[in-house]
C-alpha cells in the first residue's frame, strides 16, 4: 500500500507532459523502459519490418566492408609508386650535388692542365719537360675520369627522371580506378549509412507510438479506475456509512434520552424513600429491639448452663474410639501411594542408569523431496468499467496499451478508493446520526422512568431505613436487656438453643482433642510397614516392564550435509544440491527390541528396523535428500517419529503418547550458500583496448574445513578477451584476493561494446563458490591522433551513439576516438590539443567542458557537433569564442540552413589558428563532416590538396569535390569577416582603414594565397585551384555584396562605407580582382572546361542567395 501511495503522483501527471518528455529525449530508443508504465509484456523482434531493418543494415555493411576492402590494393599501388618517386628524387638530388662538386674538381683539375700545358712550352729541359708531360698525362686521366662520371650521373639522373614519369602515370591510371572504386565504396557506405538511419528511425518512431500507445492506456486505465473507485466508495460509503450512523445515533440518542428521564425519575424516588424509611424503620426498630433484647438475655444464660453439662459428658472416650480408626486409613491410603511411587522411582533409575550398549545401526537410503510451489498472490478488486483492450491492429501496440492500463489502473483504483471512501462515509454517517440521535434523545421512556423511581425510592429507603431502624433497636433492645420478660417465647428459644450450642461445642471439643491424639499414635504405627509393602510390589511390577519389553528415548536428531561426490562433505555449508543424510540416536532401557519404529522426513516415511534391548542405537543415514532451497534461503526438515507404547513406561518419553509420537521437532540446517564466497570482481585499471588490464576477484572460505586445489572457471560472453585465467586456489583458509587474471581486447570491432564476466569456483567438477553478479566492462580506446577524423564522446552518455559513429564512418581503421573518460592515455592531447583534425563532437553531457582546453590549444580545427543545441553549448567557453562570427550556410544536399561558428584568432589571443564549428544531428552530418575535413588544413595544405585532387572530371560530379570547394568558401568567408570585425571595433576609437587593407596585404589569408599560387599559366598540376579560385571568387562577390545575410554584416561598420570589400574587389589590383583577371589562363589551357564553368558563376556556393 505504501509502495502503491508513494508511486501515485507520478500516475497524477498528465500523460502529454510525459509524452513531451520522452519524445524530447535524443536517447529515446536506450531509455524507453524509464517511460514505460508497467512491464512490457513484447519484445521488439516480435516486430516484423524492425526485423527486415535489421538484415537490410547487415547487408549494407558487408557490402560497404567489401567495398572498402577492395579499395585497400590501389591505394598500396599509389603509395608503393609514390615511395618509389621519392626515392629517385632524393638519389637525384644526391646526384646533383655530387656533380657540382666534381664540376668544381674539374674546374680546378683545368687550370692545372693549362699550367702544365704552358710549363711544358716554356720549358727547353727534355728531361724536365718529360717528367711534366708524365705529370700532365696523369692530371688529364683525372678529367676523363670526372668527365666518364659526370655523364654516368646524367644518364641515371635521366633514367630516374623516366621511372618517375612512368609511375605518375601509373600512379594518375590508378587514382582514377581508385576514385571510381572509392565513389563505390561511399555510395555503399552511404547505403549503410541510410538503412542504419532507416532502421534506427523506424526503431524510434515504434519506440514512440508504444510509449504513446501505454501512455494512452495507463491513462484510460487511471480514469477507469478513479470511476470505478468512486462508484465503490459511494456504495460501500453509503451502505456503512447509513448502518454505522443509524445504530450509533440510536444508541447515543437513546443514551442521552434515558439519562435525562432517569435523573427526573431519581429524585422523585429520592424524596419519597427517605420519607417511607424514617416511619418504617421507627416502627421496625422499636419491635426488633424488643424481641433482640429478650433474646440476648436468654442467649447468655443458656450458654452459661450448657458448657457445664457438656464437661460432666462421655466426649473424651467416644473421640479416642474415631482417632484410632481414622489414622489407620490414613497409614493405609499414604503408605499405597508413596511406597508405589518410591518403587516405581528406583526400578526406573536402575534400568535407565544403566550403563547401555552402543550399537551404530544403517539406514536405508530413499525417498524424494518435492517442491514448494508459490501461491499467486491475491487479485486487486477491478469495477465494471475494467477494459484493458486497445483497438489497435498490431499485436505489440496491443500489448503495450494492456501494460500501461494494468499498471495504472492497479495502482489507482485502492488509492483513489482510500482518498474517497473517508469522505462519502462520513457524508452519510454525520447525516444519518443525526436524525437518530434527535430522535431517541427526544423520547420518552416510561419504563425506565418508572423502573428508575422505584430503584431511587428504593435506594433512599434501604440507605436511610437501616440508620433510623437502628436507633430505635438499639434503645429497645437495651431496656430489655435489663428487664428482660422470661416468660416470653423469644427469652425461651433464646436460652434453650443457646444451652444446646454450647453444650455441642463444648462437647466436640473434647472429643477432637481426644480424637487427634489417638489418630496420631495409629498411623505412626502402622505407616512404614505398608509403605514398604507397596513399594516392593510396583519396584517388581516396573522392573516387568523393562525386563520384558522396550521402553525408548531419542536422544538426537541430526542432518549432515555430505557434499557432491565427496566434495563439500560435512564443511558445516549447506550447498544448493548437496545430499544431505539424517541420523537418528535413540536409547532403549528395556530389555525387549522393538521393530515398529518410524521416522518420517518431510512427510516420507521409513522404516529405523530393529533397536536392541538395553542398548543406545545410533542409526546413520536413515534417509538421504538433496538442498532443494534456494540459494540464499533458509533449509528446514521437519522429523517425526513414531512408535507404539502398551503402558505408561513405556510411553514415558514420548512427545503424545495418545498419537503415538516419539519425538517431533522442526529442524533449521541454516542459510543455503557455498562453502566459498565470491565478491568484488573488478578490473585493476582503466580497460584500453590492445593493452592488458589485471582482473581481481576475493575470495572466502565460509566452511571449516581448507579448501585445495579449487579451479577459477571465468567466463566472458564476448570471446578470445581473457588472455590469462586465474592460478588454481590453493589451501584457502580464509580469505584471499586473486589477482593473477589478465583481460585484453584487442579486435577492433569489440571496443566500446560490453562485455559480461562471469565466474565461479569448481573442485573435482563440482561448484563450490559463485559471482553473485557479473562485471559488466567496456573496452575503451586510446586516441589515434594519425587519424584525420576524430569522434569526441563521453563514454559514460551512451555506448550505443559511439558503437553507431563508429559504424558509420568505417570503424576504427577509419576514424579516431577521443573518449573524455579515458584520462591516462588521453590526457596529453585534452591538454595540448591536437592540429588539423575534423571532430565529430555530441555536446551532452560534460564533453565541452572537459575538451574546451584542448581546442584552445589545438591548430586548424574543424568540429561537427551531432545535437541542435551543440552551438550555444561552444559558445559559452568565451575563451575560444569571444568575438566569433556566426554564420548560416546552406551546403549542398541538405535542405535545410547549417550554422557555423566561427572562433577568431585574429582578436582572441588565446587561439592559434583557425577554429570552426558546424552544427548538425546525428542523423544527417555526413555532409558537414566532409567540409570538416578540409576545414582541418591550414591554407598551404588546403591549396595543395585541392591541386592533388581536384580536376575537370570530379570537379562538376563528386560530392566530395563539392564540400572541398564549399569548405574553401567558407575558409575565406571567416577571414574575411575576421578582418572586418577589427576593423568595426576599431570605429569606436579611430576608424583604422589600414585594417581593412589586411584583406589585400595579408598574404596568409587563403584568398592572397590562392591568388599567388595560380601563377601565370594554367595547365594540369593547377587545373584544380583555377577551378577552386573561380568558385571562391563568385561566392565571395555575390555573397559580400547581394547575399542579405553577409551584405548586412559587412555594412556594420560603416554604413555604405565598406572599406573591406572594396579592397577585396578593387578594379584590377584587388586580390579577387586579379584572381577574375586569371581565368583567362584557363580559357587559354582547356577552352571546353573554361566555357563549361563560366556556364554559371559560382557552381559550389555554400549559400542559397537571399537579395
Amino acid at each position: 500500500m505504501k509502495t502503491a501511495l508513494l508511486l501515485f503522483p507520478l500516475l497524477a501527471m498528465s500523460p502529454l507532459a510525459l509524452a513531451k518528455n520522452f519524445e524530447q529525449d535524443r536517447n529515446i530508443v536506450e531509455n524507453w523502459k524509464e517511460y514505460y508504465r508497467g512491464n512490457p509484456s513484447f519484445k521488439f523482434s516480435q516486430d516484423p519490418n524492425l526485423e527486415k531493418l535489421e538484415n537490410s543494415v547487415e547487408e549494407t555493411k558487408k557490402r560497404a566492408d567489401e567495398a572498402n576492402e577492395n579499395v585497400k590494393p590501389f591505394r598500396k599501388i599509389i603509395a608503393d609508386e609514390e615511395k618509389a618517386i621519392q626515392t629517385r628524387q632524393a638519389q637525384n638530388k644526391q646526384l646533383d650535388e655530387e656533380s657540382n662538386l666534381k664540376l668544381k674538381e674539374k674546374f680546378k683539375i683545368g687550370l692545372r692542365v693549362q699550367s702544365l700545358k704552358k710549363q711544358i712550352q716554356l720549358t727547353s729541359d727534355e728531361s724536365k719537360k718529360a717528367a711534366l708531360q708524365v705529370e700532365l698525362d696523369k692530371v688529364v686521366a683525372e678529367v676523363n675520369t670526372i668527365e666518364a662520371r659526370l655523364t654516368e650521373i646524367q644518364s641515371i639522373k635521366a633514367s630516374n627522371e623516366q621511372a618517375n614519369k612512368v609511375s605518375n602515370e601509373k600512379i594518375a591510371q590508378v587514382k582514377v580506378e581508385t576514385k571510381k572504386l572509392e565513389e563505390i565504396a561511399a555510395r555503399l557506405s552511404e547505403a549503410h549509412a541510410k538503412s542504419r538511419e532507416r532502421r534506427n528511425e523506424y526503431k524510434r518512431k515504434i519506440v514512440i507510438q508504444i510509449l504513446r500507445t501505454n501512455h494512452a492506456g495507463s491513462s484510460r486505465g487511471q480514469d477507469n479506475a478513479i470511476e470505478d473507485a468512486t462508484d465503490l466508495a459511494q456504495e460501500l460509503g453509503s451502505l456503512y456509512g447509513t448502518r454505522d450512523g443509524s445504530l450509533d445515533g440510536e444508541q447515543d440518542g437513546t443514551k442521552e434520552g434515558r439519562q435525562r428521564v432517569r435523573a427526573q425519575a431519581q429524585a422523585e424516588g429520592d424524596s419519597v424513600g427517605a420519607r417511607d424509611a424514617l416511619d418504617q424503620g421507627s416502627i421496625d426498630g422499636s419491635r426488633e429491639g424488643t424481641i433482640s433484647g429478650n433474646r440476648r438475655r436468654g442467649s447468655t444464660d443458656g450458654t452459661t448452663t450448657g458448657v457445664s453439662q457438656a464437661q460432666a459428658s462421655d466426649a473424651s472416650s467416644v473421640g479416642a474410639a474415631r482417632g484410632s480408626k481414622e489414622g489407620m486409613n490414613r497409614a493405609l491410603q499414604n503408605g499405597s501411594n508413596d511406597g508405589k511411587n518410591l518403587g516405581a522411582s528406583q526400578a526406573i533409575t536402575k534400568y535407565e542408569s544403566m550403563k547401555l550398549k552402543d550399537v551404530l545401526l544403517g539406514g536405508a537410503f530413499s525417498g524424494a523431496f518435492g517442491r514448494t510451489t508459490p501461491t499467486y498472490p491475491d487479485s486487486r478488486g477491478r469495477g465494471n468499467r475494467y477494459n484493458d483492450r486497445g483497438s489497435y491492429k498490431e499485436a505489440i501496440l496491443k500489448e503495450a496499451y494492456k501494460d500501461g492500463y494494468e499498471f495504472s489502473y492497479n495502482r489507482t483504483h485502492r488509492r483513489h478508493f482510500n482518498d474517497v471512501i473517508e469522505k462519502v462515509y462520513s457524508d452519510y454517517y454525520s447525516r444519518q446520526y443525526e436524525i437518530m440521535f434527535r430522535n431517541f434523545a427526544d423520547r420518552d421512556y416510561p419504563q425506565l422512568r418508572q423502573q428508575t423511581f422505584n430503584e431511587a425510592k428504593s435506594y433512599a429507603f434501604n440507605r436511610d431505613y437501616a440508620g433510623h431502624k437502628n436507633a430505635a433497636r438499639a434503645r429497645a433492645e437495651e431496656q430489655t436487656f435489663n428487664s428482660p420478660d422470661t416468660n416470653s417465647t423469644d427469652y425461651k428459644v433464646s436460652f434453650e438453643n443457646s444451652r444446646a450450642t454450647s453444650y455441642q461445642a463444648e462437647y466436640s471439643r473434647i472429643e477432637q482433642d481426644s480424637r487427634a491424639e489417638a489418630s496420631e499414635a495409629t498411623y505412626n504405627a502402622n505407616y512404614p510397614t505398608i509403605k514398604e509393602q507397596n513399594r516392593a510390589s510396583e519396584f517388581t511390577k516396573v522392573s516387568e516392564v523393562y525386563t520384558k519389553s522396550s521402553v525408548l528415548k531419542v536422544d538426537s536428531i541430526k542432518v549432515r550435509e555430505v557434499g557432491i561426490n565427496g566434495v563439500g562433505s560435512e564443511d558445516g555449508i549447506f550447498a544448493p544440491g548437496e545430499n544431505k543424510v539424517y541420523d537418528i540416536k535413540i536409547s532403549n532401557f528395556g530389555a525387549a527390541e522393538k521393530t515398529d519404529v518410524k521416522v518420517f522426513i518431510n512427510g516420507q516415511g521409513y522404516n529405523l528396523g530393529t533397536i536392541p534391548g538395553q542398548t543406545t542405537a545410533t542409526i546413520t543415514a536413515v534417509a538421504k535428500g538433496l538442498v532443494s532451497s534456494k540459494l540464499g534461503s533458509i533449509d528446514n526438515d521437519q522429523v517425526i517419529i513414531t512408535a507404539s507404547a502398551a503402558n505408561e513406561i513405556e510411553a514415558r518419553h514420548f512427545t503424545s503418547s495418545k498419537d503415538g509420537i516419539l519425538e517431533s521437532d522442526n529442524i533449521t540446517n541454516g542459510q543455503v550458500r557455498y562453502p566459498i564466497a565470491m565478491s568484488r570482481l573488478g578490473l585493476s585499471g582503466e580497460l584500453i583496448r590492445s593493452k592488458s588490464i589485471g582482473l581481481r576477484v576475493q575470495v572466502e572460505n565460509n566452511s571449516k574445513k581448507v579448501y585445495d586445489n579449487v579451479k577459477v572457471v571465468i567466463h566472458s560472453d564476448t570471446d578470445g578477451v581473457i588472455s590469462k585465467e586465474f592460478a588454481d586456489i590453493r589451501n584457502l583458509t580464509d580469505s584471499k584476493t586473486l589477482t593473477d587474471a589478465v583481460i585484453s581486447v584487442k579486435d577492433r570491432d569489440q571496443a566500446y561494446k560490453p562485455i559480461n564476466i562471469t565466474a565461479y569456483l569448481e573442485k573435482d567438477g563440482v561448484i563450490v563458490g559463485e559471482l553473485g553478479q557479473a562485471l559488466s566492462v567496456v573496452a575503451k580506446e586510446a586516441l589515434d591522433a594519425s587519424k584525420d577524423v576524430i569522434i569526441v564522446a563521453d563514454a559514460s552518455d551512451s555506448l550505443r551513439e559511439i558503437q553507431d559513429l563508429l559504424s558509420e564512418n568505417g570503424g576504427l581503421d577509419k576514424v579516431g576516438i577521443l573518449d573524455t573518460t579515458v584520462r591516462t592515455a588521453n590526457d596529453q592531447v585534452l591538454q595540448n590539443g591536437l592540429k588539423g583534425k575534423a571532430l565529430l563532437v555530441n555536446t551532452m553531457g560534460k564533453v565541452t567542458e572537459t575538451i574546451e582546453n584542448m581546442i584552445r590549444n589545438s591548430e586548424e580545427l574543424a568540429i561537427v557537433t551531432l545535437d541542435q543545441n551543440g552551438l550555444e553549448r561552444f559558445k559559452r567557453h568565451q575563451t575560444i569564442f569571444k568575438d566569433a562570427n556566426q554564420l548560416e550556410f546552406h551546403f549542398a544536399g541538405n535542405s535545410e540552413k547549417s550554422k557555423v561558428l566561427f572562433a577568431n584568432n585574429r582578436m582572441n589571443k588565446n587561439l592559434k589558428s583557425h577554429i570552426a564549428v558546424i552544427q548538425a544531428d546525428e542523423r544527417n552530418y555526413k555532409g558537414e563532416l566532409e567540409v570538416a575535413k578540409t576545414l582541418a588544413k591550414s591554407n598551404d595544405n588546403m591549396i595543395a590538396d585541392v591541386k592533388a585532387t581536384v580536376d575537370g572530371n570530379n570537379y562538376f560530379s563528386s560530392d566530395v569535390t563539392k564540400k572541398k570547394m564549399e569548405a574553401v568558401a567558407l575558409r575565406a568567408f571567416d577571414e574575411v569577416f575576421q578582418v572586418n570585425k577589427m576593423y568595426d571595433e576599431s570605429i569606436g576609437i579611430f576608424g583604422d582603414k589600414d585594417i581593412a587593407d589586411l584583406v589585400a596585404d595579408d598574404k596568409n589569408l587563403l584568398h592572397n594565397k590562392i591568388n599567388s599560387n595560380l601563377g601565370k599559366q594554367a595547365d594540369k598540376s593547377n587545373v584544380g585551384l583555377y577551378l577552386a579560385a573561380h568558385n571562391l571568387y563568385h561566392s565571395l562577390k555575390e555573397g559580400l555584396e547581394e547575399h542579405k545575410p553577409f551584405e548586412k554584416e559587412m555594412r556594420s561598420a560603416v554604413t555604405k562605407r565598406l572599406f573591406t570589400f572594396k579592397k577585396l574587389f578593387k578594379k584590377i589590383v584587388g586580390p579577387l580582382s586579379e584572381i577574375d583577371g586569371k581565368m583567362s589562363n584557363l580559357k587559354k589551357f582547356d577552352k571546353g572546361l573554361h566555357g563549361k564553368l563560366t556556364s554559371k558563376n559560382g557552381h559550389h556556393k555554400p549559400y542559397r542567395l537571399q537579395k
